[in-house]
């Protein structure tokens, strides 16, 4: 059974720095609600384990998500200083009987319940199933000066997104390595691949943005129509 991970810990520096990124509402809701009712509408998750900042544990409880709806919503939990952390802690929080994990960053509140549904057909016999876009735009690998170092050759780039589908305990297995070990990576895929795990990239959704930067928030809002509140 999928169990959904949403990260939702972070706290959006630059979006601003009072900000808190996933309390901004779009359409007089708060935008990490969007995240929840994707994952809540995926037919092929069966609950939602959420990992968010230390302040708004008790607003995102639950009986608090019920009311919005949101009532896959089985555990809400306080993130670590990373995501890396935050999911960590979540995969403790996972009952042994569930087999597959999909984890999402909440910042990104255009996944399409479909999409993730998609997600978890396309697993099969792999370690891993990331969703990934190729790269439109030429890149460049510099120094620390900024001095370019080389052209990377981009046909055989791919930027990742999330969700990201794996069995249950081979993320587990991957994570817990990575603290015996010191690793360090921005998304779970790799701390698979650091761990010898097969990933495969399958077709990303453009839509599917990650709100990082104020101008994200008008293309979000764009895609869903309203105001920004």
């Amino acid at each position: 059974m999928p169990v959904g991970v949403i990260a939702a810990a972070g706290a959006g520096r630059r979006i601003g720095p009072d900000a808190g990124k996933l309390d901004i509402e779009v359409r007089g809701r708060p935008l990490l609600f969007y995240s929840l009712e994707a994952f809540q509408s995926a037919e092929s998750i069966t609950s939602i384990v959420l990992a968010v900042g230390e302040d708004v544990v008790d607003r995102w409880s639950p009986p608090n998500c019920w009311e919005l709806g949101i009532t896959k919503a089985k555990v809400t939990l306080r993130g670590g200083s990373t995501r890396q952390e935050s999911v960590r802690l979540a995969l403790e929080r996972i009952s042994e009987g569930d087999e597959l994990v999909v984890v999402h960053d909440g910042a990104r509140p255009l996944v399409k319940p479909e999409f993730i549904d998609r997600m978890v057909e396309e697993l099969s016999d792999y370690d891993g199933i990331v969703p990934g876009l190729p790269l439109t735009d030429t890149v460049k690998e510099i120094a620390r000066d900024r001095m370019v170092l080389r052209t990377l050759d981009r046909k055989d780039l791919v930027a990742v997104q999330t969700p990201q589908v794996f069995p249950l305990e081979v993320l587990r297995r991957a994570h817990e390595r990575a603290v015996v070990e010191g690793l360090e990576a921005t998304d779970d895929a790799s701390l698979v691949e650091l761990t010898g795990g097969s990933v495969k990239i399958i077709a990303g959704d453009r839509t599917n943005l990650k709100v990082t930067y104020p101008e994200d928030l008008v293309i979000a809002e764009t895609f869903m129509g309203g105001r920004i509140e």
